[in-house]
């Protein structure tokens, strides 16, 4: 009979360290694809989403009631600045822009946004006239609305990329509406936009 090595373990135990180091990088592995799971969808959840998460409504939310908001978490200002619309006020004045440019297609996901398109445009643009355009955005982006105190020419805007950069970049006021329901948009354009 051989007599084992005095520092040699058992064949038993030598198994039992195997199974449990493949364990042990199993579950390695299972926390990384979790981690990278949960990091990618916070990069690609929508900004309304965040938004709603923090505990804020875009479409009420004014810029002059996050200066209210106590400075700690410091956080939270710049959460609230983040999901803040500058022309809506605490106290309003009337604020009539000369023309918008309204930039968005038809989306899948926005059934508010479908019917404000369906529904109501034609009637604001008959109302608005040349001061009130739709233009479909040349590059991915949520819908947007760009307020202007002077009037655009809109020939100019449809053109090329170049044009309408040119253009949107002179905006004096820029109001993301994805999400926003069909009686927000509709208000919103027709409070802030002169009559033809």
């Amino acid at each position: 009979t051989t007599t084992p090595h005095p520092n040699s373990k058992p064949q038993s135990h030598l198994l039992h360290q195997s199974q449990t180091n493949k364990l042990r990088n199993t579950m390695k592995e299972l926390l990384l694809t979790i981690l990278i799971s949960y990091h990618f969808a916070q990069c690609f959840s929508s900004p309304l989403q965040k938004c709603n998460d923090w505990g804020f409504n875009p479409s009420t939310l004014s810029c002059e009631t996050c200066q209210l908001l106590p400075s700690t978490p410091s956080t939270l200002i710049t959460e609230c600045q983040t999901c803040c619309q500058k022309f809506i006020l605490n106290n309003p004045k009337e604020t009539i822009y000369k023309s918008a440019i309204l930039v968005a297609t038809s989306n899948r996901g926005d059934g508010d946004l479908n019917d404000f398109l369906e529904k109501d445009w034609d009637a604001l643009v008959d109302r608005k006239g040349d001061n009130l355009l739709r233009t479909p955005p040349y590059v991915y982006s949520p819908p947007v609305v760009y307020f202007f105190n002077e009037w655009v020419d809109g020939e100019k805007v449809v053109k090329s990329y170049q044009d309408f950069e040119r253009v949107v970049n002179m905006a004096d006021e820029e109001v993301g509406i994805g999400g926003w329901k069909r009686d927000d948009i509709r208000e919103l354009l027709e409070a802030y936009i002169m009559d033809e």
